[in-house]
């Protein structure tokens, strides 16, 4: 069994990992249909090479948030540390890892309870395909469900699933003379995973008292989905208050807010 297969079942192409500028990998989507995909949550994904599939996973947060922790793997999360370090082998071997999902486009129920499609497919999408990057048990190949259950992670709840993102995230912008005549803002993809949805409202306050301006997230522009911020208001700022070549602090609160203030030199 290969990729067709399991396109023929519904999974669609959401990009490929790829380096970013920091030497880590990075999810770079496809297209605007896979970055809303990314947002779903009870997701079913797949790591492609060529017509092999080589990982098979799900996530109930989606699958943007759970690829965090596959880019940021902590010592102690075995299966996240395991992908991290093959996608980077395959990258560095001229290789490139597809990324596919599957996200149901119907809400299925017994009743007044809701099936999980993509965990229901886990199972048995593993058993047939027997991908090579997945856990093994005795020689078996196990779920990615199963392989974090099986871990001890030291702490209670402490799992890739559970374990939230920090709820801040901070980070700094060079002011290019573009960025600062354009009013952008290009976030880090580690960041960008604490904003909302292309096209989701944003507002930008200033750590100088300024008055805030809104503005809407872009991640169609940045060919592997991390936010741009870019509004009339910011552009403003920036000329007032800043250089080329200044430096930016920016904090991202709450998905929709980020405190953006300039250091001093």
């Amino acid at each position: 069994m290969d990729v067709e297969d399991l396109k023929r079942i519904g999974f669609v192409e959401i990009g490929e990992w790829r380096l970013d500028t920091e030497d880590r990998i990075a999810l770079c989507l496809a297209s605007e249909i896979g970055a809303k995909l990314t947002l779903v949550p009870n997701a079913c994904y797949a790591f492609t090479e060529k017509t092999e599939v080589l990982y098979i996973g799900k996530t109930t947060q989606g699958i943007r948030k759970r690829f965090y922790y596959y880019a940021n793997p902590r010592s102690n999360q075995s299966t996240n540390v395991r992908c991290n370090r093959n996608i980077l082998e395959a990258i560095a071997a001229d290789k490139v890892i597809g990324v596919l999902g599957f996200v149901p486009t119907t809400d299925l129920r017994i009743g007044e309870f809701r099936l999980n499609l993509a965990a229901g497919l886990e199972d048995d999408l593993i058993a047939r395909f027997s991908p090579s990057w997945n856990g093994r048990d005795r020689g078996r190949v196990v779920t990615e469900t199963a392989e974090i259950e099986s871990e001890d992670f030291g702490t209670a709840g402490e799992t890739q699933e559970s374990d939230p993102a920090p709820a801040e995230a901070v980070f700094t912008v060079t002011l290019t003379d573009w960025y600062r005549k354009n009013g952008v803002i290009n976030v880090p993809t580690v960041a960008s995973v604490h904003l909302g949805a292309h096209g989701d409202p944003v507002t930008i306050d200033f750590e100088d008292g300024s008055p805030s301006v809104g503005a809407f997230i872009n991640r169609v522009s940045n060919p592997n989905g991390s936010a741009r911020i870019r509004c009339v208001g910011l552009r403003d700022w920036f000329v007032a208050n800043c250089e080329p070549d200044d430096q930016l602090s920016c904090v991202i609160r709450a998905q929709k807010r980020i405190v953006v203030s300039k250091l001093v030199r």
